[in-house]
């Protein structure tokens, strides 16, 4: 269950996510705006799956964290960093706040940065803010 849930991201999210977040992720666009907004959208649609596992659960797959969360959560974390850059602004709000647009996603990342969560498994550049 674990693999399917890490294959299923990787092969329907996971390019989304790269190029959303490489085009977002320098000082400006580097795709035009609608490629830009057409990525966004397919990784705001296949967020819905992950955000109704989440209603249901405290963990992706399990009941405790595994390899799936460890690898979703890289991802999410890329993203909220690449939209809080200068040209992830006018991109934010179909996504941020979490809390807002993704109530179950949002508690989960609360558990992932939870002191005990798996957080302090991410890149030092995501978690302190620098580029």
């Amino acid at each position: 269950m674990i693999l399917r849930a890490i294959e299923e991201f990787q092969s329907y999210v996971e390019p989304h996510l790269a190029a959303l977040v490489d085009a977002i992720g320098a000082t400006r666009l580097k795709l035009p705006h609608a490629a830009v907004l057409e990525q966004l959208l397919v990784v705001a649609g296949e967020a819905r799956p992950i955000e109704g596992r989440l209603a249901k659960s405290d963990w992706l797959v399990v009941l405790a964290p595994s390899a799936a969360d460890f690898v979703i959560d890289r991802w999410i974390e890329l993203l909220r960093h690449a939209l809080r850059r200068p040209a992830g602004a006018g991109l934010r709000a179909r996504f941020l706040p979490v809390e807002v647009q993704y109530p179950a996603l949002a508690r989960w990342i609360a558990r992932v940065e939870s002191p005990l969560g798996i957080s302090r498994m991410r890149p030092a550049h995501l978690v302190d803010g620098t580029s």
